[in-house]
């Protein structure tokens, strides 16, 4: 059963038949169906470029069965657009399966058609129930429950269970690519049963609309770079990025009829290793370069700092202390700005912020004492064990210690991320650089703090 019957309108990539759909064509298509009564559960599921290589991959075909059994397949990557571009027969365009989803909350809020939410983490999906109902008024999110049960017997039984009983007839089934597909086609006989109309396997969805995982920035999207995007943020996908390549390979090698010579082939993922690292490198300049901007004149001499009215506190990061338990050079220097700035009256507290959540390392506690050794009365300092990053110090400065107005001290390379961080946390902060001398290793800084800039840029982008 095909939500949409003509055969020409499927595009075949490498054996996955794509719906040649648009998000218009493809949410009317699931509305249409969801409204009406009788036939078959109809599964949506949204293939990208990975999930299509697996198939390639799986040499007992029974994946490729899976998938194409759906009644509507859109194609939910840049890869597969270009790669049907790349056989001679181009579809509409990429078609986001957490995009279309939503599209489909939208428009079930409309007609007040049911919907439930199934998977991830205890708790996602009450928060993606919350999230979507505030936004789409109307909208009857009738049952949730987490992907945390036995995908086969009593366990998934009772899931399906529930999801009769809520009167469901849209199923957002959020359990990850390919798990999910197969829980569908497995129970297509029970999901009908149970009176579900739609199940769309849609993967992170649920993480996205419960707030837990932001979409890529436009800019990312735009150029077809989400795969970039996700890579940043969680550099443990790279393993399963090598399928992107071996995905494009494949590719070429159908649409010309001929299995390219092995060294062309090397040359060619040299090529895609090449393009990748400029385009990952020109990401990471742009957003340096949006990050430092953050601190224009924002970065104030100690004399300006102590003439600031109503800081709350003087915020110190850590930078490492010696094997003897000494405060690092680097963290030395800023330790002396920080009492320069005590004694200049910018602020009668000194936060210090640095990890000191392992045994026998404890850079708060360095740093307290090197202060008290310079004149600063005990009960000036406060000690945040818990500062394990500059993220998190900043963060913790504002939640658990209330400031809302800070002076930061670190060296000027690292004051453009911490004093960025402060303003999308909503602190007002100036930075005073603490470089009272050269610092060994210092290139190698520069070149991790470029990284650590687009990682935190990545994490509070909205």
């Amino acid at each position: 059963m095909k939500l949409f019957p003509d055969a020409d309108g499927r595009v075949d990539i490498r054996g996955v038949c794509f719906d040649n759909v648009t998000e218009d064509t493809a949410s009317a298509a699931i509305i249409e169906y969801a409204k009406k009564d009788g036939g078959d559960t109809a599964a949506v599921f949204t293939p990208n470029s990975e999930i299509v290589q697996r198939c390639v991959e799986d040499r007992t075909g029974e994946l490729y069965g899976v998938i194409n059994s759906a009644a509507l397949i859109v194609p939910d990557s840049t890869g597969i657009v270009k790669a049907a571009k790349m056989f001679g027969t181009p579809v509409t365009g990429k078609v986001a399966g957490v995009e279309l989803g939503e599209r489909v909350l939208r428009e079930s809020a409309k007609e007040g058609i049911p919907v439930y939410f199934l998977g991830g983490k205890p708790g996602v999906a009450d928060d993606a129930k919350a999230k979507m109902t505030e936004k789409y008024p109307g909208l009857r999110v009738v049952g949730t429950a987490d992907g945390y049960f036995d995908k086969t017997g009593a366990e998934s039984d009772a899931r399906i269970a529930d999801i009769a009983r809520s009167g469901a007839r849209i199923l957002y089934v959020c359990l990850g690519a390919p798990a999910q597909e197969r829980w569908i086609y497995d129970n297509r006989d029970a999901l009908t049963a149970a009176g579900v109309r739609i199940a769309m396997g849609l993967g992170g969805a649920l993480d996205v609309y419960a707030g837990n995982v932001k979409r890529a920035p436009k800019l990312f999207l735009a150029l077809g770079l989400e795969w970039l995007y996700r890579l940043l943020r969680e550099p443990k996908r790279l393993g399963r990025m090598t399928a992107l390549p071996r995905f494009y390979l494949g590719c070429r090698r159908e649409a010309k009829k001929s299995k390219p010579k092995k060294h062309r082939a090397v040359k060619i993922m040299i090529l895609i290793a090449i393009v990748i690292g400029i385009a990952a490198s020109a990401a990471a300049m742009i957003i340096d370069s949006f990050v430092r901007s953050a601190a224009d004149g924002r970065i104030v001499t100690v004399d300006q700092a102590g003439g600031l009215d109503g800081v709350d506190l003087i915020l110190v990061l850590g930078a490492g202390v010696k094997k003897d338990g000494r405060p690092s050079d680097m963290l030395a220097d800023r330790i002396k700005v920080g009492v320069e700035l005590y004694e200049s009256g910018a602020s009668d507290v000194i936060l210090m912020s640095g990890d000191g959540a392992r045994e026998g390392y404890d850079e708060p506690a360095a740093m307290r004492s090197a202060a008290i050794d310079s004149g600063v009365p005990d009960a000036a300092i406060v000690c945040d064990t818990l500062g394990l990053s500059t993220y998190e110090s900043i963060l913790r400065a504002r939640d658990v210690y209330g400031a809302k107005k800070i002076v930061i001290v670190t060296q000027k390379y690292h004051l453009y991320r911490a004093l960025y961080l402060a303003d999308k946390f909503g602190v007002e902060a100036v930075g005073v650089s603490a470089d009272l001398r050269p610092y060994r290793g210092q290139a190698f800084r520069e070149l991790r703090e470029i990284l650590a800039r687009s990682k935190d840029f990545l994490i509070t982008a909205k």
